[in-house]
């Protein structure tokens, strides 16, 4: 294979924008393998998408329904916005980059849409892992704060947070936005006009600072609070389990009837360590499917920071950082999509409001 074909086969998978002349006779990754991939991982990223999308939908429907007045509720209304809107954007990049997708003689080619729309679904996307970021939070400082929680975080604390955040994302996103001009050309592949992006228009420098600004670090910030956070809330779900088992045994051991007013505090603390510990264990999932999602994509933001010529826009690791990329994809397209059944197991009036909306859809119990 020539050089000259491999540059047509990279016209197939990158943004004329992306494209470097000076492509490697003999890239990292071959274009074959990087196809074999796509092929085999865009049904099952569809397929999750959709998924995804259905039980999200659910999500903020019911949590609509159940209505606003908790911030937990809020918290979780939003994140499960921010995942529908990701979900959609993951499906959009998966097809566009397919190759009779991206040869197909469209007005303006979907992997086109999909970068036009990416400061969008970064800003989302950052903006989601802030609210799993509180959401741990507000459950440690439960753990650390039992009494002071509730005042500290409060329905206009979560709404000025999450508020907040969309405020500097928007600032952050705005000149990656503003710097994107559209041009019509010719089809290189008919006589036929579309829209494109045009390359000679911005500078790579503000496209890479806006995306570390709107994501990278955002991301990357809110990454490390909910790893020590979870770390936190399971070494707190473990101490509160082995506190709850040496109760119960000095409940039935032989000073367990000495009095009935000891004998009545055991009982209310067993009831509050049960509650307690369903909401850690709630949080602990919702953190744990976070970081299993936010991995790879944070993985790759490092790998770029500590060995700069590591990205999309180098040809000889292109192929191999747009197969990550797609790894990615998945790993966050199953996060996005199973938070449904932790909030269906954690609250038994979510459940009651679900089986209202879609009555039939959950088995009597």
């Amino acid at each position: 294979m020539n050089a000259s074909l491999r540059r047509n086969d990279m016209h197939l998978l990158l943004p004329t924008n992306e494209i470097n002349a000076s492509i490697p006779l003999e890239p990292f990754m071959s274009y074959k393998d990087l196809v074999t991939m796509n092929l085999v991982l865009c049904p099952v990223i569809n397929c999750l998408v959709v998924f995804g999308i259905c039980t999200n939908v659910a999500n903020v429907l019911v949590y609509y329904r159940i209505g606003f007045s908790s911030p937990s509720t809020i918290s979780l209304f939003c994140l499960s916005i921010t995942d529908t809107y990701c979900l959609i954007y993951i499906s959009l990049s998966s097809i566009g980059i397919l190759p009779w997708v991206r040869v197909a003689d469209y007005p303006i080619a979907l992997v086109e849409v999909a970068y036009i729309l990416s400061p969008v679904r970064h800003s989302v996307a950052a903006t989601g892992s802030w609210i799993t970021a509180v959401i741990n939070v507000e459950r440690s400082c439960c753990v650390v704060f039992p009494m002071k929680v509730k005042s500290i975080f409060t329905r206009k604390t979560i709404i000025s947070l999450i508020a907040g955040m969309v405020v500097y994302q928007v600032l952050a996103t705005m000149p990656r936005s503003l710097i994107l001009h559209i041009t019509k050309t010719k089809s290189q592949f008919s006589n036929r006009m579309v829209y494109k992006v045009d390359p000679k228009k911005y500078d790579q420098r503000i496209l890479n600072a806006t995306l570390m600004a709107s994501n990278a670090i955002p991301t990357f910030l809110c990454f490390l609070v909910v790893v020590v956070g979870t770390i936190f809330l399971i070494y707190s779900f473990k101490k509160s389990r082995a506190l709850r088992h040496a109760m119960t045994r000095s409940k039935t051991g032989p000073t367990a009837n000495t009095g009935s007013d000891k004998g009545s505090k055991l009982d209310t603390g067993t009831k509050m360590s049960e509650k307690d510990r369903k909401l850690i264990r709630s949080v602990i999932a919702i953190s744990s499917i976070y970081i299993f999602g936010e991995t790879p994509h944070v993985l790759f933001f490092c790998a770029g920071a500590f060995y700069p010529p590591f990205n999309l826009y180098n040809p000889y690791f292109y192929y191999f950082a747009a197969s990550l990329v797609m790894m990615s994809h998945f790993f966050q397209a199953v996060s996005y999509s199973v938070n449904f059944f932790v909030y269906l197991n954690m609250s038994s009036k979510f459940k009651q409001t679900f089986k209202e909306i879609f009555p039939g859809c959950l088995r009597k119990q």
